[in-house]
């Protein structure tokens, strides 16, 4: 959407010069650069407005948008702990839930990981080699040392 040159102060305050000095809409729009149109929509959009009540309006839709990403991610939330429970046959062990959670709703591993309610680090754990193992490696390593 463009940007328009004027902010919403500026829009209200030419608004209410219309009103105050009792002008005719094609004299405004011609002292201030904007067309009929644009005049009637901004009527039509910031009626009877001050610039509080514009400054709350916007944190009030911003406010808004903010809840409604809280309350679809909650049910997201659900609707995966709903399906990974329907399914518990195919989801037998934490490891199984984390790979449904992924494929079928394409969540990340950490948000899988909360939900399963495992380690999101269990997945890189890799298992060190027993002791014999390393003490037969540096046996071989202390044999090619010698001359």
């Amino acid at each position: 959407m463009k940007k328009s040159k004027f902010t919403e102060a500026q829009i209200i305050g030419i608004l209410n010069e219309q009103i105050q000095q009792d002008q005719k809409v094609a004299e405004v729009c011609r002292k201030h650069g904007i067309s009929e149109a644009t005049f009637y929509n901004w009527r039509s959009k910031y009626a009877g407005m001050t610039v509080d009540e514009l400054k709350r309006l916007k944190e009030l839709e911003y406010e808004n948008a903010r809840l409604k990403k809280i309350v679809a991610n909650q049910s997201l939330e659900i609707d995966a702990i709903k399906d990974l429970l329907s399914k518990s046959s195919d989801a037998r062990t934490k490891e199984h839930g984390l790979a449904h959670l992924k494929k079928q709703f394409r969540m990340s591993h950490v948000r899988a990981c909360k939900l399963v309610g495992c380690s999101r680090t269990k997945k890189y754990y890799r298992k060190r080699m027993p002791a014999k193992d390393a003490v037969v490696k540096s046996n071989r390593t202390s044999h090619r040392n010698k001359p």
